[in-house]
């Protein structure tokens, strides 16, 4: 990581006037800022400061490529940019910004740190669309899903291909965990796994517990009367 030095103007110490300054923006320079989006750069940035009594302007132009994603395919492409900005300093009692955008610096200020500056210049010159001029030069994988041509995603191709990864005889755990709490139909409960006997107590039979007066000759609406069965 290189020191925000090489990007401080002495500004101070200038006299009236314009001075020239000249920069290089590699993919190390654009990494400092978020989001991260340029996996590399090749920027050469020429700027001109113009200082006046009260405040100075700082013109930008930037020039060379940038390598993004493609908005479209996702693949990386190249985009050349070239742009041109002038911003607006003034002297003041504090240092601050104005809501339009107006830096302002204070006395006790002597350097003017022009990084955000030249990143700000760059994505400015940025297309807001950044997709391949020829669509052949796109993933092709990703073309065929988007016009149809496939009923899948290259990404979901490849969740289907890792869900059919398994061994024989081992089915994902899921299948597993749905068979063990869904008996089966008809299925005797002595022959259920013997996990589920410890989480069911057995139904009761009705021939385990005979009826108390099923056997001698009384009714069950009469069982407890003397007169019922009574000749």
């Amino acid at each position: 990581m290189r020191g925000s030095a090489e990007f401080e103007i002495p500004y101070t110490g200038l006299g009236l006037g314009r001075h020239a300054f000249g920069f290089q923006l590699d993919g190390t320079f654009f990494q400092e800022f978020e989001p991260p989006g340029l996996s590399d750069a090749d920027i050469r940035a020429e700027t001109e400061l113009d200082r006046f009594d009260e405040m100075m302007h700082f013109d930008v132009r930037v020039t060379g490529t940038v390598n993004t994603a493609c908005d479209r395919c996702d693949a990386p492409m190249t985009v050349p940019v070239d742009h041109r900005t002038r911003y607006v300093i003034k002297f003041g009692a504090t240092t601050h910004k104005t809501d339009d955008d107006i830096l302002v610096l204070g006395p006790s200020e002597h350097l003017l740190d022009v990084k955000e500056l030249l990143y700000e210049t760059t994505m400015l010159g940025m297309p807001l669309r950044r997709a391949h001029e020829n669509i052949e030069d796109c993933d092709q994988d990703v073309v065929r899903w988007l016009t149809g041509s496939v009923d899948d995603a290259p990404d979901e191709v490849q969740d289907e291909h890792d869900d059919d990864s398994h061994p024989p005889g081992h089915p994902p755990a899921v299948e597993l965990v749905v068979a063990e709490h869904v008996p089966e139909p008809g299925r005797p409960q002595e022959d259920r796994p013997a996990h589920q006997h410890s989480e069911r107590r057995p139904r009761p039979q009705a021939s385990d517990q005979p009826d108390a007066g099923a056997g001698d000759g009384r009714c069950l609406a009469h069982r407890n009367s003397s007169s019922c069965g009574s000749t």
